[in-house]
């Protein structure tokens, strides 16, 4: 595999930290990563060794077709009648979250870490919720009426939707260099799924019951978050516990 990247990767270490020597700590973190790259081969290998904004418009890219092949075969219902700016006002917000969500999963290492970004990241699975909230519009067709409130009709939303944060967070795995602590690299990868899935559902769940948004749409980020913090507490006891 090429070397281009971590020589990048050192070359920016010293101009983020302003000295003439890169910080050593950091230079241990790109050589495991340099040669955990060195020794891979095949697609994955290739996604990892390629620049950080090829990466991030590859994933991006990913997820768009992702979006837009629902939108061409599997479109919502009401697609005649649903009012066209709300649709995309609703698409063009949670799009740019997922391009920010993956921005912050595969940012270089050398990348300073801000203070509450994670945070932000996390605050960002509330526009799902914010979403929902809008005045329903009864768009919903006849025979989706019967089930719009059920608890069947949000756990297939619901699990759809894992699904896509499944294979969105198996792609962006595909793309990432490690090297970062767990909890705060993947929080930027769950949090960019569940708000893929959450797009995928607004193009294609004509539903607009309120109650069926909050359980089938916007809890899916907010559920994967709790399985990600509740997979890293059982890790936290496991090595107290050797």
């Amino acid at each position: 595999m090429s070397s281009r990247t971590p020589h990048r990767a050192r070359s920016e270490s010293s101009e983020n930290a302003g000295l003439g020597r890169p910080d050593p700590g950091l230079e241990a973190v790109l050589t495991r990563v340099e040669q955990s790259i060195a020794s891979e081969r095949g697609v994955r290998a290739w996604l990892r060794s390629r620049s950080t904004s090829s990466r991030v418009v590859s994933m991006c890219a990913l997820v768009a077709v992702l979006a837009l092949s629902h939108l061409a075969w599997a479109r919502r219902a009401d697609w005649a009648v649903y009012p066209a700016g709300r649709l995309v006002l609703i698409a063009a917000v949670h799009a740019l979250a997922v391009v920010y969500s993956i921005r912050v999963f595969l940012a270089p290492l050398t990348e300073p870490q801000r203070p509450g970004r994670a945070s932000w990241v996390a605050g960002l699975l509330l526009l799902p919720v914010f979403a929902a909230l809008l005045p329903e519009l009864h768009t919903t067709p006849a025979d989706q009426l019967e089930t719009s409130a059920s608890v069947r009709a949000a756990a297939s939303c619901f699990f759809y939707g894992g699904l896509v944060v499944v294979s969105v967070c198996a792609v962006l795995w595909c793309a990432d260099r490690g090297g970062r602590a767990w909890l705060v690299g993947a929080l930027p990868a769950v949090v960019g799924a569940g708000l893929s899935a959450y797009l995928v559902l607004q193009l294609h769940c004509a539903n607009d019951n309120r109650v069926h948004l909050l359980l089938g749409h916007a809890s899916i980020g907010f559920a994967w978050l709790v399985l990600l913090l509740g997979l890293r507490a059982l890790g936290l006891a496991f090595q107290r516990s050797k």
